[in-house]
């Protein structure tokens, strides 16, 4: 599919050995000819830098290598680097279906919409697809509300956005949870955002993050906790502010729950101690257990959680597995 409008694909990749080129290969079997592929190597450590190399002589592709800093300045400077009319993100170890670019640049022609987007497929550790349901048109206020209350996920990779509108949009490089959520607050809050529309079409592949990733290490778990819990005050007080929105019941609810998350990746006695005995965890502990806006079940799970001893503790993570097994 020709067309002169330039989309350009930005990729950040950091020790992405075994996924990088089935992602590149995607992008660049994209059925949308015009496309330019800004491909940000973030220091990696492993063969990430060998299989980019492969990559060199194609003239869709532009590498930029730097020292490890981050996916969202990694992101920012793919931005700053963009010549194309329209963004997409695409992460690393994901890949999309040959006609991702251009169901979205259709879906944007005929809606005429400053910000769209497509469904996504998920693929479990056991190689499982799935595919969320949602809503297909929002509003911009409604889409705000969702993203706040998580009904829709804030994936920023599913999405087409104006280079123009991102003029004054970066990701905020003090957050480092939901910063795909107040990167999305911060872009429809333009003006010439009104309505977010979707396809149906599932074009998108997410993969299963790994259990060594950041987020499932049991090694970032006190860093985890105190980090998602900063940035999602970050995230309501920017809601607050540009939306007139309060929902001090959500914010409180997804802390007890990103906790309770955090908790479930913990293997070892020695780092249940050290997260239980941290004294900033446990002032956003009483913070959420001395809230009238929390659930009374997710201040019983907290409480349970900080006061049981070891054994029971792994009692509890064991059983939690099985139902997340049971459920799928």
């Amino acid at each position: 599919m020709k067309n002169d409008k330039l989309v350009s694909i930005i990729v950040p990749a950091y020790n992405c050995e075994k996924t990088i080129s089935k992602c590149l290969n995607s992008i660049i079997g994209q059925d949308y000819e015009n496309i330019e592929i800004i491909v940000i190597n973030d220091g990696s450590t492993d063969k990430t830098t060998f299989y980019l190399n492969k990559y060199i002589k194609n003239p869709k592709i532009k590498i930029i290598n730097k020292s490890n800093e981050g996916v969202s300045i990694t992101r920012n400077i793919g931005i700053d680097n963009a010549n194309g009319e329209y963004i997409i993100f695409v992460d690393s170890d994901d890949y999309i279906e040959n006609n991702f670019v251009s169901s979205l640049i259709n879906l944007q022609k005929y809606n005429q919409t400053s910000l769209c987007g497509c469904l996504i497929k998920r693929c479990s550790k056991n190689g499982v697809f799935n595919t969320i349901k949602q809503d297909l048109k929002y509003s911009k206020s409604y889409f705000a509300e969702c993203l706040i209350k998580a009904n829709i996920d804030g994936f920023i990779v599913r999405y087409l956005f104006k280079k123009e509108l991102l003029e004054n949009v970066r990701f905020n490089l003090d957050i480092s949870y939901m910063e795909d959520t107040l990167f999305l607050l911060n872009y429809i809050k333009n003006s010439k955002v009104s309505n977010i529309v979707f396809t149906n079409k599932t074009n998108y592949v997410y993969m299963y993050q790994s259990e060594n990733s950041v987020t499932n290490n049991e090694k970032f778990v006190e860093k985890n906790i105190i980090n998602m819990c900063k940035s999602i005050d970050q995230v309501y007080l920017y809601a607050l502010n540009n939306f007139n929105m309060s929902y001090g019941d959500i914010l409180i609810e997804r802390k007890a729950k990103m906790i309770e998350y955090c908790f479930s990746k913990i293997k070892s006695k020695k780092v249940f101690l050290e997260v239980k005995n941290n004294i900033e965890i446990n002032c956003i502990y009483k913070s959420c257990i001395e809230s009238k806006k929390l659930k009374i079940i997710l201040k019983f799970l907290l409480f349970y959680l900080f006061h049981t001893p070891y054994f029971m503790f792994k009692l509890y993570n064991f059983n939690r597995c099985i139902i997340k097994k049971i459920k799928g």
